[in-house]
């Protein structure tokens, strides 16, 4: 009798093994993911150190080239020109001066030797336009990638971004677009008392700017002394006298400060470094850490203070003089020496302090910069 093949009908998934199945893969798929967003961020955070490195190797080479520091430029409503050369006479800020150590030189010389005044004159115009094509280009080595990519962001806050430069001409309307960056350079502690109208990480919109003059048949530009540039009006002395006095940093407004004058050690003296930044403004322009370009010269959006420790970005908290950073961990920094490491948001407050100082006043314990 021939055999019969029997078939058993396989026995499929219960309800409960089957999600226990997706519950699984669940789990592999989120550890996956927080292994590659973490891997980014890793990438990311590498980055934004490497930004700093080369900012801080771009200041070294300006202080060998002209002995001293990127200077700190003179207010907010005046940008980089490149005509007035480097230091106390050169209206930019701390960016401005390092673009022609750092690649950018193309960029930093647009609109050399066109003379111009205060009338709007063609002239005047054509060092406008290009002032305004500077402003409005974006720099990857300005930006932590965590935080946002380099982009043009709203100018929110008025036109007048090239104003003080050129005689009191703004900036067309429609122009109301430029580039920020996420980093600050280093003004001090916040430890000395600030005569009236100084504030820890700027002062005022900067000197007008008369333009060119004629010597002869020579135009030049009408450079402004800073050692009578005196607004606001200090008590006494100029206020070149009362920021090298103020601001215990290695840059603030006409600073030329070389490495010779940084007696606590330049491996122990924040040049610049990640700066805080409400986390809800990164993109808005309207907040007041937040509303210039960053070619300007001293002003709270490119410059922070060491009075308080890096705070991680929050929307809850806004201020104008903090380091900071979007990294989870901590904030990066770059040392006058050139180096760059991360410091973390625990940071002993007193060491924080004295790492913003060019002269210290107590030892730094080098077990609680970390």
């Amino acid at each position: 009798m021939a055999g019969r093949c029997r078939f058993r009908a396989g026995r499929g998934f219960t309800l409960v093994e089957l999600l226990v199945v997706i519950t699984i893969i669940g789990i592999l798929v989120g550890l996956i993911m927080s292994a590659v967003q973490s891997a980014r961020e890793r990438a990311r955070n590498a980055q934004c150190m490497n930004n700093l490195k080369q900012l801080a190797n771009g200041a070294q080479q300006h202080e060998s080239a002209t002995g001293y520091l990127p200077s700190g430029g003179w207010g907010w409503y005046t940008i980089g020109d490149p005509d007035r050369g480097y230091g106390a006479t050169q209206p930019g800020g701390w960016f401005y001066n390092l673009m022609p150590f750092i690649d950018l030189g193309v960029l930093h010389d647009l609109g050399a030797n066109i003379p111009y005044g205060s009338a709007a004159n063609a002239q005047t115009q054509t060092r406008i336009n290009y002032a305004i094509q500077m402003i409005q280009t974006p720099q990857a080595i300005a930006n932590c990638p965590t935080r946002r990519r380099p982009q043009l962001l709203k100018m929110v806050w008025g036109g007048t971004y090239v104003a003080s430069n050129y005689g009191g001409v703004s900036n067309p309307s429609n122009n109301n677009v430029c580039a920020r960056t996420d980093y600050a350079v280093c003004c001090g502690d916040g430890s000395v008392p600030l005569p009236s109208g100084y504030n820890v990480t700027e002062i005022d919109g900067g000197a007008g700017d008369p333009g060119w003059i004629q010597s002869g048949s020579v135009w030049q530009p009408n450079v402004i002394v800073p050692s009578a540039y005196t607004t606001p009006s200090p008590p006494n002395g100029s206020v070149l006298d009362i920021c090298n006095r103020v601001y215990t940093g290695v840059c603030f407004r006409c600073s030329q400060i070389g490495v010779a004058q940084i007696k606590g050690g330049a491996s122990n003296t924040i040049l610049l470094g990640d700066k805080y930044d409400l986390s809800t403004g990164y993109y808005s322009g309207n907040i007041a850490a937040e509303n210039e370009n960053m070619y300007v010269g001293m002003d709270n959006d490119i410059f922070r203070a060491t009075n308080t420790p890096p705070l991680s970005d929050r929307s809850t908290t806004d201020s104008a003089t903090l380091f900071g950073s979007a990294h989870l961990e901590g904030c990066n920094f770059a040392f006058c020496d050139g180096s760059a490491r991360p410091i973390s948001y625990l940071i002993d407050p007193p060491t924080f302090a004295q790492l913003g100082r060019r002269v210290k006043t107590q030892p730094i314990n080098d077990a609680l910069v970390k």
